[in-house]
């Protein structure tokens, strides 16, 4: 099958991607992170049939599950390993650069240069990242959200087809400015991303 099926179906098929930031920096806000996981996780779990999806910055294994205090026991769990400095572009990258790859087959099957395509539209994408942006040097979100919009413009998608949500903790003024300039200060044509 061409199209991954938790973006491509009926319509009460909505993505909810959470991606933590399991650096070391984060110990400190940890447990106020898993309490606002827990709760964001049960407000939006009815939008994703398959179950939410988990990722954590320093590690490549994705979890989804439809029981949310299942995944906030995993995050639980993951406080007695945090390490290093993350590198945010690696999960955006790959959950992002994925929803591009289907955006583009179904802008392929609509102009006809793909026939064995299901024919229902892909459903929008809420992303979450939850950090304090006290990444490593060499981090930098800013491409792999400049592509995805690039492609919702290019396919004429609405802005509201992709959501990203950078949700703050701790209290470094720089890394909190850093994530403001996430949301407002990429100077996109359309832009979903916010801060909270």
């Amino acid at each position: 099958m061409l199209f991954p099926p938790r973006y491509h179906g009926t319509d009460y098929i909505h993505p909810q991607v959470f991606i933590i930031d399991d650096a070391a920096s984060m110990r400190e806000d940890w447990d106020e992170l898993c309490r606002l996981f827990e709760i964001l996780g049960y407000l939006v779990k009815k939008s994703d049939e398959d179950g939410i999806d988990l990722y954590f910055t320093m590690t490549e294994k994705k979890h989804n599950n439809k029981n949310v205090s299942a995944l906030v026991d995993i995050a639980k769990k993951r406080k007695n390993n945090l390490q290093g400095f993350s590198n945010i572009n690696g999960r955006l990258d790959y959950i992002l650069g994925q929803y591009c790859r289907c955006l583009q087959i179904e802008f392929d099957m609509k102009r006809g240069r793909i026939r064995d395509a299901p024919g229902n539209d892909i459903k929008p994408l809420s992303v979450y990242v939850f950090t304090n942006a006290l990444w490593g040097k060499t981090s930098n979100p800013k491409p792999a959200i400049e592509k995805v919009v690039d492609r919702l413009t290019e396919f004429e998608y609405p802005a509201s087809q992709v959501g990203i949500q950078f949700i703050s903790f701790g209290h470094d003024s720089k890394a909190l400015k850093r994530l403001k300039h996430y949301d407002s200060g990429l100077d996109l044509k359309m832009y979903a991303s916010k801060i909270m």
